[in-house]
């Protein structure tokens, strides 16, 4: 676990863990760095407690704020169907997720959620093999 600790790793992402970070979270970060996808830094800030968060058209697990280059995850994502034992796969999919935002912005592209989402699907499931989950 790491605690109360401000890493930075890699070219690709900051990390910044507010409280707590689980060593799967931490891991996942490890290996968006080293797939080095952009050399701008994003910072990830993991909300413990949080459930969702509300944003001007919907509610979600994570948010992107380009001008401050920063994703904010929440660290307990709620839902009937979401399985207290799969609760850090949730963690990694937003923040692969957020993470794509971060490089559509830093190419200077317009958010797509598609591309996003098929583009997070893809780096979890190459992530799920490396490490035989």
């Amino acid at each position: 676990m790491l605690e109360n600790t401000s890493v930075r790793q890699g070219l690709g992402v900051e990390t910044q863990v507010v409280k707590l970070c689980s060593d799967q979270v931490a891991d996942f970060l490890k290996y968006i760095n080293d797939l080095q996808m952009t050399s701008e830094p994003c910072k990830v800030v993991i909300l413990p407690g949080y459930q969702a968060l509300e944003g001007d058209d919907d509610c979600g697990f994570g948010a992107y704020n380009p001008e401050q280059k920063t994703m904010w995850v929440v660290g307990d994502p709620a839902g009937e169907d979401i399985p207290a034992d799969e609760k850090e796969d949730v963690i990694c999919e937003t923040i692969a997720h957020e993470y794509i935002h971060h490089i559509q912005h830093v190419e200077g592209r317009a958010f797509d959620e598609s591309e996003a989402e098929k583009q997070a699907e893809d780096i979890i499931a190459r992530w799920l093999v490396k490490n035989r989950r």
